[in-house]
């Protein structure tokens, strides 16, 4: 794991920054936010993957961890992080929003 421990510190700084972005971008536009559940579905999604990118870069980078540990951490990581997102995914289209954004958001 020694080598990946560079890309895993690039990775968490990449993931971090990116929250910190979205908790900026969301506070500017609260006013549309805020009434839509749609859409604060979306935002907590949106920040729902960059802290699994920013655990899994944690967790890749402790030193000295068995690497059936990681694994086991990792798999733990994804089944919690696919739920939630399901989720809000499910929560989301429930709320549906008339935001022009919000037609911006949906998958194709």
């Amino acid at each position: 794991m020694r080598a990946w421990s560079t890309f895993a510190e690039v990775c968490g700084t990449a993931s971090a920054s990116l929250i910190g972005l979205l908790f900026v971008a969301v506070s500017i536009r609260i006013d549309l936010i805020a009434p839509s559940q749609e859409l604060r579905n979306r935002a907590a999604q949106t920040l729902s993957l960059f802290a699994t990118v920013l655990i899994i870069a944690i967790l890749t980078a402790v030193p000295g961890q068995p690497i059936r540990a990681l694994g086991a951490e990792l798999t733990a990581l994804a089944i919690t992080t696919a739920g939630a997102l399901i989720v809000l995914d499910r929560r989301a289209k429930a709320h549906a929003s008339t935001q022009t954004i919000a037609r911006a958001l949906e998958p194709l």
